[in-house]
């Protein structure tokens, strides 16, 4: 594959490593907008505990998600010795 290749959406494995997800930045900020916009009224009321916690890690997520946002310089283009995986788009990323 060559370096100009655009790593897509999806699962992707990093040698022997656990494979994870890679969210590429314009779908991160989509879903990020999106739980925003569910959560905008702020939390329902009587929440338990432990869904209040699970609230908190949603807008965490949000914010990971909005972390990626560009700034400056043009974004790397992908290493080396990775590998996407997911259905149609599994790739060796060389």
């Amino acid at each position: 594959m060559t370096q100009e290749c655009r790593v897509e959406t999806g699962k992707m494995q990093f040698e022997d490593d656990w494979p994870g997800v890679f969210i590429r930045g314009d779908d991160a900020l989509g879903y990020a907008a999106i739980i925003h916009s569910l959560m905008a009224n702020g939390p329902p009321r009587n929440l338990s505990d432990e869904k209040l916690h699970d609230w908190t890690a949603l807008l965490e997520l949000a914010e990971l998600l909005e972390s990626c946002r560009h700034k400056g310089k043009s974004p790397r283009r992908a290493k080396s010795g990775t590998t996407q995986t997911g259905g149609a788009n599994e790739r060796e990323i060389s």
